[in-house]
């Protein structure tokens, strides 16, 4: 089942935002600094100039390549494919991985950090594939595990029918939702959660569309940001607490910055509206 189009809002007042951030369990969430971004993953982009049938041939290589030499880097060795397609995104390798989040807010975050225009938030309904799990309410209130061992295993046969040019032909498009068994402390932190489109001959919008998943994307424009940057550092969701160490700290530096910058435009505003208010 195909979705017809991806259903696209503009947050007119915050509140908007409510209705995600009361109802995240149904949701995982991307955020992007520039609207006009679309959906694209970093092997994609890596790629677009090669000719279809060379495609599973290089995503094999750089995940053989990358194998072969990352032990004098790493302490823990990955136990399957997608704990490795994980670290490799990690550390910028180009992968067929789109990251999300479970939590709206560290979306919110990701969308408003370092934008300079009007950002994005991108939604994925996943509620069936979560209720699934259990027969209960109990997936609603976070009490599951969020692993799904067929998730992770969808992605492994993928991978290995993805070497046998016979089998290539009978992988469908579309999105598996996933994360690996193992997580990185970053993964951890940020909530972090995996798209893996199932067919990397075609586009990962195509993969999208065809999964059958509801999909919208909210664009927040500028003027909202340092309203919801000063809600954000309240909740201490910020660099330095989503990126561990000296580098998510130092990073955090910088939404002073953009905290103030925004305060300072609505002290002029405001001024401005008193000034007209005397002529």
């Amino acid at each position: 089942m195909k979705i017809k189009e991806i259903i696209e809002l503009t947050v007119k007042k915050i509140d908007d935002l409510e209705e995600f951030s009361r109802e995240q369990y149904k949701y995982i969430f991307r955020g992007q600094s520039n609207n006009t971004w679309g959906l694209n993953t970093t092997f994609e982009r890596v790629v677009k100039e090669l000719p279809k049938d060379r495609l599973t041939y290089q995503e094999d290589l750089v995940r053989f390549e990358f194998k072969r030499q990352a032990h004098h880097y790493i302490n823990h060795t990955p136990k399957s494919e997608l704990e490795w397609l994980a670290l490799m995104q990690h550390y910028g390798c180009p992968t067929r991985l789109l990251d999300f989040t479970r939590s709206f807010w560290v979306g919110l975050f990701f969308a408003l950090d370092e934008s300079v225009q009007d950002a994005a938030l991108w939604v994925i309904d996943i509620s069936s594939e979560e209720k699934e799990k259990t027969n209960d309410e109990a997936w609603k209130f976070n009490i599951t595990s969020k692993y799904n061992e067929k998730a992770e295993a969808e992605v492994e046969q993928i991978l290995a029918m993805s070497k046998n040019p016979e089998q290539i032909s009978k992988i469908n498009q579309g999105i598996i939702i996933a994360e690996p068994k193992y997580m990185n402390d970053r993964l951890r932190i940020q909530q972090g959660v995996f798209t893996f489109p199932k067919d990397i001959t075609s586009s990962y919008y195509d993969n999208l569309i065809s999964s059958g998943r509801a999909v919208k994307k909210i664009t927040i424009p500028k003027k909202f940001h340092g309203d919801l940057l000063r809600k954000l550092y309240r909740m201490n969701i910020t660099s330095s607490t989503l990126y561990p160490g000296l580098e998510g700290y130092a990073r955090s530096m910088k939404n002073h910055i953009l905290i103030d910058k925004e305060y300072q435009k609505q002290v002029n505003k405001d001024l401005d509206t008193i000034f007209k208010n005397f002529d």
